[in-house]
């Protein structure tokens, strides 16, 4: 398969360790993604979702599996997402760098997802559009991320 990447940095008014702390914090993460219709936590490095995506190639719900599979505070994460739906497959890995800005008050994380996997309708899609939408649905969690933190 073709390696689908993408990336980007996320400037937060928040200090680093906050900010660590609420991305390796699932419940906290759930309740950022967009159109989640369930999540459960089955431990505090692993939770499984009910997603009801808004994409052009494919509607239902798909069962999400979000695992933190290292992590090394205040620092770095990462993170195995698998997404299965009628007849689509979809993984990927997400890694997030923390680095706080000289103030100490506020941070970036540096972050890059790579898809390693792609099953069933999904290869029959271009990967110009699954790139695309994946971007809109990593776009639309750091919003929901950037408000849930202005909350904190």
């Amino acid at each position: 398969m073709a390696e689908l990447e993408f990336s980007g940095r996320e400037k937060f008014a928040v200090p680093a360790q906050v900010v660590f702390d609420k991305l390796v914090d699932l419940d906290f993460i759930a309740g950022g993604m967009p159109n989640v219709v369930s999540a459960t936590k089955s431990s505090d490095t692993t939770m499984q979702c009910k997603v009801r995506p808004k994409t052009v190639f494919y509607s239902g719900t798909l069962d999400v599996a979000v695992e933190i599979v290292d992590k090394d505070p205040p620092n770095s994460a990462r993170m195995k997402v698998a997404s299965k739906g009628i007849g689509a497959t979809i993984e990927w890995i997400t890694e997030m760098r923390v680095t706080p800005d000289a103030d100490g008050n506020s941070c970036h994380v540096d972050w890059s997802s790579q898809v390693t996997q792609l099953g069933g309708l999904l290869k029959s899609v271009s990967k110009g559009i699954i790139k695309a939408s994946a971007e809109k649905m990593s776009a639309e969690t750091w919003s929901g991320l950037h408000d849930r933190l202005k909350q904190v």
